[in-house]
């Protein structure tokens, strides 16, 4: 991984990007600080861009209290659906649930022993 040094703060980073909107090499934290604000269209704080709409850009929390809610698939609470048809927590819940299933069995049983070739003598 290419180590390379931020133009706007001069610290040294791991991920240095170009950005053609500043026509500058940045890290991630000036682009969030320095680069990405503007004036939000509902709320009208300067704050990070979440997404750019028709109406001008819009920050996290605006984004959040907009998004279109519909029917958890899985709860059938209208909320804003974060993937697959369902709600945030049902999402999170399924994906625990995958996350435990992919944990294996232990190769061995605990009453089972390994019998290891005798080393030879040096």
């Amino acid at each position: 991984m290419a180590v390379e040094q931020c133009e706007l703060c001069d610290k040294v980073k791991d991920r240095v990007h170009y950005n053609k909107k500043i026509e500058m090499r940045i890290c991630r934290l000036c682009y969030n600080t320095e680069v990405c604000i503007a004036e939000c269209a509902f709320c009208k704080r300067e704050k990070r861009v979440a997404l750019r709409i028709d109406a001008g850009p819009v920050c996290p929390c605006c984004y959040y209290r907009v998004r279109e809610r519909y029917p958890c698939d899985e709860c059938e609470r209208v909320k804003a659906i974060q993937a697959h048809g369902l709600c945030p927590a049902c999402y999170q819940r399924k994906e625990r649930e995958k996350k435990k299933a992919l944990v294996k069995e232990p190769i061995l049983a605990s009453s089972e022993v390994i019998a290891f070739p005798a080393l030879p003598a040096p």
